[in-house]
């Protein structure tokens, strides 16, 4: 609560941080159960001990932020991109999207997006056409998205830290699960009913084939639908999900479609296999 409250009064988040632990031990030094001097040694023992990794990750990366601040690389992105895209926006926007996950390793939200933003946005916007908002919201995504991508995915690290598990691990399983987020910030370039532009009808058909395209894909990556999926339906629902989710210029209704008959086909699959399990037993 009041790491909350000091972020909200604009308090800086290393001095939040700070006092908000301050008030953690006031607060347990006042309640019956008290830390005896050695529980208060053991506590800020561990802390310290899983604060290494992630000061660790922290300082790789800065040392990559600071290279390419400093060496004036991230003012020769833009035509860098420009050059490797040749006029496709969709080169473009996988370009940019490394570019801000690597801007964002190790840099909160808030800096990885400036400084990508600065860069990127005025590029889809002059570039290639890209509405404003698009291109912000794109950027945007992706600087967030960097804090659960490997291999600097600090709130991974931080989890695994807590989890007492491999930090690496963590990281590419928060990848996997945020792999949704991927995709819609791909969306938001090339849907503009992502954007709430156009009428009701077409909103809802465009959301309910990227829901319906992203739910596809989360079966094909997790290998179960009501019941276990072989590797060559994983891959082909995988497939599936991203082209549904992302290729606008097909018709939305198709997609739409597509979708139903595919959640029926997996249905009607999954029954079977339970009636021949049945049989069987």
């Amino acid at each position: 609560m009041v790491l909350v409250v000091l972020l909200m009064l604009r308090y800086s988040p290393h001095m939040s941080a700070l006092y908000s632990i301050v008030a953690t031990l006031v607060v347990v030094t006042l309640t019956s159960e008290r830390f005896s001097p050695k529980q208060l040694f053991d506590v800020l023992v561990t802390a310290g001990r899983n604060t290494v990794t992630i000061a660790v990750a922290c300082a790789g990366a800065g040392i990559i932020v600071a290279v390419l601040t400093k060496t004036g690389l991230v003012v020769s992105i833009g035509s860098i991109v420009t050059d490797i895209a040749n006029g496709q926006m969709w080169v473009a926007a996988i370009a940019l999207m490394f570019v801000t996950l690597v801007m964002g390793m190790g840099v909160p939200t808030t800096p990885a997006y400036v400084i990508t933003s600065a860069i990127g946005a005025p590029l889809l916007i002059n570039e290639f056409g890209a509405p404003v908002l698009a291109a912000h919201m794109f950027i945007f995504y992706f600087a967030i998205l960097a804090d659960a991508t490997p291999p600097v995915s600090i709130a991974s690290y931080a989890a695994a830290s807590i989890a007492r598990c491999n930090p690496l691990l963590t990281g590419l399983h928060a990848s996997r699960m945020a792999i949704a987020g991927y995709v819609v910030g791909f969306s938001y370039l090339f849907v503009p009913e992502m954007r709430m532009e156009g009428s009701f009808v077409s909103i809802m058909a465009h959301l309910m084939a990227i829901v319906g395209g992203l739910s596809l894909l989360a079966a094909g990556i997790a290998g179960y639908f009501s019941s276990h999926l072989n590797i060559l339906v994983r891959l082909l629902l995988i497939g599936l999900g991203i082209g549904i989710a992302l290729f606008s210029w097909i018709d939305v209704y198709l997609r739409d479609a597509a979708v139903l008959g595919v959640f029926l086909l997996l249905y009607l699959f999954s029954k079977a296999s339970a009636s021949r399990a049945e049989a069987i037993s």
